[in-house]
């Protein structure tokens, strides 16, 4: 079976847009456009897929671009807590890895 943590490339952390959101988000509220494109996510999984090198690592395993979305999905609240200071840029990528393995399973 494919441990993906060992093969998917994690890119740095981007402190910079971190704080940016976390201001945003604390002038809009939970409400604001904000938190709606953290959780929309090509911020992220468009570079994750292209310019990482996921795509080639999800595909062999047979997860298309949208099978990558879905399990997006159910973790971007993660990211959401990562860009309020909450959860750590580590354990965010890790839990949306940890949906890619359940969609491998």
């Amino acid at each position: 079976m494919t441990n993906l943590k060992n093969e998917l490339k994690i890119p740095p952390e981007d402190t910079n847009l971190q704080e940016e959101w976390k201001i945003r988000i604390h002038k809009e509220g939970t409400k604001g456009l904000t938190i709606a494109s953290i959780k929309q996510g090509t911020w992220l999984t468009k570079k994750l897929w292209s310019e990482w090198g996921w795509k080639e690592v999800l595909s062999k395993v047979g997860i298309t671009w949208q099978k990558f979305m879905e399990a997006w999905s159910y973790c971007s609240h993660n990211f959401v807590y990562w860009a309020k200071g909450n959860f750590s840029w580590q354990s965010a990528v890790n839990r949306l890895i940890e949906e890619l393995e359940m969609v491998i399973k």
